[in-house]
């Protein structure tokens, strides 16, 4: 029951991490793609290496206050993030 739930929980972070990005790459790479200034692939590439810098810079920061602050951390089960 676990696995499954991690696998559900994998999937649907996936779903929702994909239409972020689609989302966000749009706006702020679409001038420079529509220009001519760098390629679809370029912008993708340079979006996922400043999502993933930033994740991993500031995201310890956005953990910290809601696994501590905000919501207590006995909150946070696999059932729940599932839910």
């Amino acid at each position: 029951m676990v696995s499954l739930l991690l696998v559900a929980g994998i999937a649907v972070a996936a779903f929702v991490g994909f239409n972020i990005g689609g989302s966000s790459t749009g706006v702020a790479f679409g001038p420079a793609v529509g220009s001519g200034s760098i390629s679809k692939t370029g912008a993708a590439a340079l979006m996922t290496v400043f999502a993933v810098f930033g994740g991993a810079t500031a995201g310890t920061n956005v953990i910290e206050t809601m696994g501590g602050r905000i919501v207590p951390s006995s909150q946070f089960t696999l059932a729940a993030s599932v839910a």
